[in-house]
């Protein structure tokens, strides 16, 4: 219930800031991510303290397996939920941020000569004279629904987890 009090919190202190504000630069601190995140971690707890039996080595497995699921999610996972999209443009200037703030940018900007050929996503001295630029996003009307995405896997392990522990400790005391 704290949980979701925080994250609610969060949700109501950025709708405070405007519509402008980039969302996705605290997409784990919203709900309904954090209640989610959280009741994967307790049912990590449960599982662990079901299998080890010992508080503190159960807790630092906890921490441990739950940081390694929330740093994979987050980097490997979240950017794939929906397929980005392409923004193409000959304006240097309208990428990034500077096109739009409400969007997840991912990664770099990659700029093309006329002949379709690829100079980089940095541009220096020496990388040939660039025509138009490349750069895929998430745009930020699709934020809520990662949201979602992401709070039912999270959601979805905690129950596979909990699962497993009531497994465990009927199997153990049959």
């Amino acid at each position: 219930m704290a949980a979701a009090l925080v994250g609610y919190l969060e949700v109501v202190l950025l709708n405070v800031q405007g519509p402008q504000t980039n969302r996705w630069d605290v997409f784990d601190q919203q709900t309904p991510v954090v209640p989610a995140a959280t009741f994967f971690a307790v049912a990590l707890g449960v599982a662990f303290g079901a299998v080890i039996r010992r508080s503190v080595p159960a807790m630092a497995a906890t921490l441990v397996a739950f940081v390694i699921v929330r740093v994979g999610i987050g980097e490997l996972v979240r950017s794939h939920y929906i397929a980005p999209l392409m923004k193409t443009t000959h304006d240097f200037n309208a990428v990034g941020t500077q096109a739009d703030p409400t969007a997840w940018w991912l990664g770099f900007p990659n700029y093309y000569d006329s002949t379709g050929h690829l100079l980089g996503n940095l541009i220096g001295p020496g990388a040939g004279e660039p025509s138009y630029v490349i750069q895929y996003f998430q745009p930020g009307d699709r934020f809520w629904a990662f949201q979602t995405i992401e709070s039912a896997i999270l959601a979805g392990l905690a129950l596979v987890v909990l699962g497993f522990a009531v497994y465990w400790v009927t199997r153990r005391l049959t």
